[in-house]
């Protein structure tokens, strides 16, 4: 009767006789996966799975990394960020890339981000009830900003490392983005009330977004991380072992051997 709560439930920690609600009433519906960062079975694997205790609670590298340079500083991680949120991809113009796009705002959304803090801050009557949610989400934004950036320990004049930091962006992205959407709400009541002008505003942007920028971003085509672990794999002797040192490296050969059957 539980069936439905236990398989929506990611941590069924809660043990009776040694084994979790999910073992003993639904044993078919309880996921153990082969590889994951603790065994979230339990309340403390949980806990481990949630701050990456076997690679390192907020960091990026366990250890070796500062061999390659010293490591990004809090001011200088705010600040790549920031360029990469307005500007051009960071990481793809220090690797000398010539297919790099203009930032995850376009330009254009640098200033409807600015009015959708200010709007937040300020209460503007546009968030009616929201707005504190929106102000709590603006408060993620600066804690993960500043949190992150202080902790990030890779020497980003590696372009590898770089695009390993960069990654992390995506979490205070989804927030700037949802005050990109507050300024554009502010600036539609003032100028653009009627709604139709609304809806072709947004479209235009979403339509600039993907005509600017796909025919740069597209790798539907590129094979050469697929083609490089089949190969690897496809060409080891019998009864092999095979040792991975990184996920370009481990990722790629694990999904070709549980999902395509390879070897």
């Amino acid at each position: 009767s539980h069936s439905w709560w236990l398989q929506g439930c990611p941590f069924p920690w809660t043990e009776a006789e040694g084994h979790s609600l999910g073992q003993q009433y639904c044993p078919g519906l309880v996921h153990v996966p082969r590889y994951s960062w603790g065994d979230h079975r339990s309340l403390q694997g949980a806990v481990n799975h949630l701050l990456r205790r076997d690679y390192g609670t907020f960091v990026l590298a366990a250890g070796g990394a500062e061999a390659h340079g010293k490591p990004v500083s809090l001011q200088e991680g705010l600040w790549l960020y920031l360029c990469d949120l307005a500007g051009s991809r960071v990481d793809e113009r220090r690797a000398g890339s010539s297919r790099t796009h203009d930032g995850q705002l376009l330009f254009l959304g640098v200033p409807l981000v600015l009015v959708g803090v200010a709007a937040t801050l300020f209460g503007h009557p546009a968030l009616g009830r929201c707005i504190a949610p929106a102000r709590t989400i603006l408060l993620a934004l600066v804690l993960y900003s500043v949190v992150f950036h202080s902790l990030a320990n890779l020497p980003i004049s590696v372009p590898l490392f770089l695009a390993v930091h960069a990654r992390f962006w995506q979490m205070p992205n989804s927030s700037v983005f949802f005050l990109l959407a507050i300024g554009f709400e502010v600036l539609c009541r003032r100028f653009a009330t009627r709604e139709y002008v609304r809806w072709s505003l947004a479209l235009a942007g979403v339509y600039l977004q993907v005509v600017h920028n796909y025919s740069q971003q597209d790798q539907s085509a590129n094979r050469a991380i697929e083609q490089l672990s089949r190969t690897a794999l496809e060409t080891l002797p019998a009864n092999a072992i095979v040792l991975c040192s990184g996920d370009l490296q481990f990722n790629p050969s694990l999904y070709l051997t549980v999902c395509e059957g390879v070897r």
